[in-house]
């Protein structure tokens, strides 16, 4: 009878050691599982982390199509906003600008062409803070008389590279210049006194030589 106990006792004691050593096992899977989760969301933080202040120093350019101060040109502005410099500034037209010409004539077509051209080629930098800007032509000369034929609808496409040469996501939208047409279009800043000042310059230069 002893023996038969103290076997059984064993028995028990191999049992409860291998329900303890399981649940041991199973605890310590939970515990590895948790902690190679908990290690990849610190990973994908830390990567999160990381883009996120890459992004915070590229350069953003942008493009424009807007009157000039003077209300009596349309020009074309390239800016950049970001916090660093930009290098190969490339800002392309579809379609192409000088297709938005109505009342064109050769020096016109010439112009905006070269300027659609300058822009394709690549602008070497662009500071943070800095605009370019390029006159075109004369309102009239984008937008009908009779003012019913809608204006086309320009889409642009800027590519730049930013610190390193590391080359920035394209980006794309469009402009609607049917939205330019009926725009206040009175000067503004220097522009207001502009004109009167070269009136009074030309009027005190001809009283100089007569």
């Amino acid at each position: 009878m002893l023996e038969l106990a103290a076997f059984a006792v064993a028995t028990v004691s191999v049992a409860l050691s291998l329900l303890f050593g399981v649940h041991s096992m199973r605890t310590s899977e939970r515990s590895a599982v948790a902690s190679q989760r908990s290690a990849q969301i610190a990973q994908d933080q830390l990567e999160a982390t990381l883009e996120a202040q890459r992004a915070a120093q590229q350069p953003y350019v942008w493009a424009d199509l807007r009157m000039r101060d003077d209300a009596g040109m349309l020009a074309l502005v390239v800016g950049n906003s970001g916090p660093t410099v930009a290098t190969n500034v490339v800002v392309k037209f579809e379609p192409p600008l000088t297709s938005l010409l109505v009342a064109a004539d050769e020096r016109a077509s010439r112009m905006v062409a070269r300027t659609a051209a300058r822009c394709a080629e690549g602008l070497g930098s662009l500071a943070p803070g800095r605009t370019m800007q390029w006159s075109l032509d004369v309102l009239y000369k984008f937008f009908p008389e009779n003012g019913e034929v809608p204006v086309p609808t320009l889409t642009l496409r800027i590519q730049a590279m930013g610190p390193g040469g590391v080359e920035i996501p394209s980006l794309e939208y469009r402009i609607n210049l049917e939205d330019l047409k009926y725009q206040d279009a009175r000067p503004q800043g220097f522009a207001v006194v502009e004109r009167p000042l070269r009136k009074i310059a030309e009027a005190m230069a001809k009283r100089a030589h007569s």
